[in-house]
């Protein structure tokens, strides 16, 4: 049966959840959907966990001697020398000192680099152990970086084909369950010491679409290599973390440790185990594309399909966050239209003065000072008759004459004059208090439309609200039904999945 690719997987789970355009459910490069197929991946392995055929091979190293110079930071055995380029970063145990070092680098059989100088008297001796490691009976698994999870029960071979325990898992550094006194000292050559491990692994889809490629080296590559160059690839894209691989003429699968770009057609790739044999140009690599048996696709589609359906159990929350911002908003608008009434309020208030202010100046001031006017006129009249009575008598001469008369009679009229002029000016300050009336007024108006604005904008808000609020309820219906769907497929998965039973093996 042919397996699917990832597109198919992804078209595959967008069918379930019945959203083929992506509109509900993301198929955007790392959208959601995307992202649960990675999380997916790693937890399918709980029932069906993804176990290669061939083993990972790892080696006991149990290499000792003594040191035959005192050369500061470095360990110098000219009598074995039995260093090796692969022995960067391993540790040395000073076996007359009880100190500790690390490799750091190669310089020949008979001498290597440390970190510091644990050597300082020579004739002293040593044992070489794995990076990382304590004892002889260790081993590093930090390269397997597609393992799901490592316990005892797993199947681990020392040597091969004679099963072993797991006698404890501390990070990267796993102890076998054997005897000390049957491991061999790998300073002999020819001896066997492969430990062999059949590991529990992520699952992997892989999303190439052209799944081979060749090697770019013309003189290739030696036995151990861990990185090489290939061309004949895909134009562009990227050769992801834990992808398996084979390559031809070569025994093995081997599992990219980092993520690789692809440029026109060429990467460099990072990988475990290191190459079994040497490998020339141009020999064909091809990558895995998943695995995933066939028959487990359907159920792994529909794991993925609950699984994203269950992640919107968090709309809810969102929507309920949504709608008490949108309340606080709505209490913000509302709290401003009432600003803006009270402001209109004020404003006609302050029309209202002004409108009294004019009328008290009409009906008080200025009718005062026209009052005043009237009796200064009225005292001229009177004046004017004395002074055409005088003429009479303007002969006789003296005082009292019409000229008199009408200087005095002139007086009072410009006396009038000048509470006409001031009654005048109440009529126009009147006025500018009618002016400033009017505009308080329009001011007012102004501030009711703002008013009314705001209390629209607020039944806005309110009816968002009320939406918000409505289609969180309504979501609790498609939580239980991704929540049944899940219940369903994880009881189809506890059908299949293998039991593991644990045994107790010799350790001799």
């Amino acid at each position: 049966m042919t397996l699917l690719t990832y597109a198919q997987i992804k078209a595959k789970i967008s069918s379930i959840l019945q959203d083929t355009s992506g509109v509900i459910y993301s198929t955007a490069t790392d959208g959601e959907i995307e992202l649960t197929i990675d999380d997916s991946l790693r937890e399918f392995p709980r029932w069906a966990p993804y176990i290669p055929s061939d083993p990972d091979v790892f080696q006991i190293e149990t290499r000792s001697g003594t040191a035959t110079s005192d050369s500061s930071g470095h360990l110098v055995d000219a009598t074995n020398a039995q260093f090796l380029a692969t022995d960067v970063d391993k540790v040395v145990f000073n076996t007359t000192d009880k100190t500790w070092g690390i490799i750091t680098a190669y310089t020949s059989t008979s001498d290597v680099t440390l970190n510091k100088d644990l050597f300082p008297d020579g004739d002293e001796g040593y044992m070489i152990l794995n990076k990382g490691c304590t004892e002889i009976t260790q081993v590093n698994i930090e390269d397997i970086v597609s393992r799901y999870d490592v316990e005892d029960g797993d199947r681990i071979e020392y040597p091969i084909g004679t099963r072993r325990n797991i006698d404890d898992v501390e990070g990267d550094i796993l102890t076998i369950g054997v005897d000390t006194s049957i491991l061999p000292d790998t300073s002999t050559t020819g001896v066997n010491k492969d430990v062999h491990i059949y590991f529990r692994k992520y699952h992997f889809i892989s999303q190439l679409t052209t799944l081979t490629g060749a090697v770019n080296l013309t003189a290739g590559y030696d036995a151990g290599d861990t990185s090489m160059v290939l061309d004949t690839l895909q134009t562009s894209g990227t050769i992801m973390t834990g992808q398996p691989f084979t390559i031809a003429g070569t025994r093995g699968v081997y599992t990219v440790t980092a993520d690789a770009t692809i440029s026109t057609s060429a990467a460099t790739i990072a990988f475990y185990p290191g190459l079994e044999n040497d490998v020339a140009n141009d020999v064909v690599v091809t990558f895995k594309q998943s695995t995933l048996p066939a028959s487990l696709e359907p159920l792994f589609c529909k794991y993925v399909a609950a699984k994203v359906e269950m992640g919107k159990a968090n709309l809810p929350v969102q929507q309920a966050i949504t709608a008490i911002t949108t309340l606080t908003t709505a209490s913000d608008t509302i709290s401003a239209m009432s600003d803006r009434i009270n402001q209109a309020i004020d404003d006609n208030v302050s029309g209202r003065t002004e409108t009294d202010k004019a009328v008290a100046l009409i009906s008080t001031s200025a009718a005062a000072e026209i009052a005043l006017m009237n009796a200064q006129i009225d005292e001229a009249k009177n004046k004017i008759i004395e002074g055409e009575f005088s003429i009479n008598e303007s002969n006789k001469g003296g005082p009292g004459t019409a000229s008199d008369w009408l200087n005095s009679a002139s007086a009072d009229i410009n006396v009038a004059q000048g509470y006409l002029g001031v009654a005048r000016g109440y009529f126009e300050q009147a006025q500018q208090d009618e002016t400033l009336s009017n505009t308080y007024g329009q001011m007012a108006a102004r501030e009711l439309s703002n008013a009314n604005q705001l209390l629209n904008q607020s039944i806005g808000n309110l009816r968002q609200i009320a939406t918000g609020l409505q289609v969180a309820g309504s979501w609790r219906i498609l939580q239980e039904k991704a929540e049944r769907d899940m219940a369903k497929v994880e009881d189809e998965l506890s059908r299949i999945a293998t039991s593991r039973t644990y045994e107790i093996y010799a350790r001799t």
